[in-house]
């Protein structure tokens, strides 16, 4: 279960539209949105196609700060029934955003997006700096080679998680061990994280 399926209390405020709960969300959640407006995003077909992100990053914040402001109106919050992870009904948000950005600024229909093929083959990236993707890549490829070197109950508690989302008290009670145990592995985790990226000259 993710934030708002884990925590009922949180929803409930959410739903109200309470400035702590909204506040909650927009933080657990910025980088998620953002990486729509810097990154893009790609979408199903045949062949595949990719929206592109923002190289600016004030733009890239107007952005964010849009689709936050989209998905905190009261029918969007209540539109959330808590069935599904708020994550992907968010994005769902900040995608159609920026799509909505696209037409406007006179690309509508089939040049919204370029093939993945056809973005790999041009010169700059459309949606971030080559600086910045190179940084992205080499972060995303060092984060999964030390996650390879885990043992299995890190590698579960990661997953469960980060990946899952679920509170430290749900992955203690899905892996069968103390909430002082859950927080030990969360702590060697983050640890191990740091000091393998400093390694590595990497934040």
């Amino acid at each position: 279960m993710t934030l708002l399926q884990s925590d009922r209390t949180l929803l409930q405020a959410f739903r109200a539209g309470e400035r702590d709960a909204l506040r909650r969300v927009y933080v657990h959640y910025f980088d998620a949105v953002r990486a729509v407006f810097a990154r893009g995003f790609g979408l199903l077909g045949a062949p595949p196609r990719h929206v592109p992100g923002i190289a600016d990053r004030g733009a890239q914040l107007d952005g964010v700060q849009d689709a936050f402001v989209r998905a905190f109106e009261e029918r969007a919050r209540l539109a959330y029934d808590a069935l599904r992870p708020y994550q992907p009904y968010l994005l769902r948000i900040a995608k159609n955003l920026r799509i909505d950005q696209l037409r406007a600024a006179g690309r509508p229909g089939h040049d919204l997006a370029v093939t993945f093929d056809d973005q790999l083959r041009e010169a700059q990236p459309a949606d971030v700096s080559a600086e910045d993707d190179l940084h992205f890549r080499t972060l995303s490829a060092a984060t999964r080679s030390f996650l390879e070197e885990l043992d299995t109950e890190s590698q579960r508690f990661v997953e469960l998680r980060f990946v899952e989302e679920l509170s430290q008290a749900d992955v203690a009670a899905r892996m069968g061990v103390t909430r002082r145990r859950a927080r030990t592995l969360e702590a060697q985790v983050q640890q191990g994280l740091a000091r393998f990226l400093k390694k590595r000259g990497l934040r």
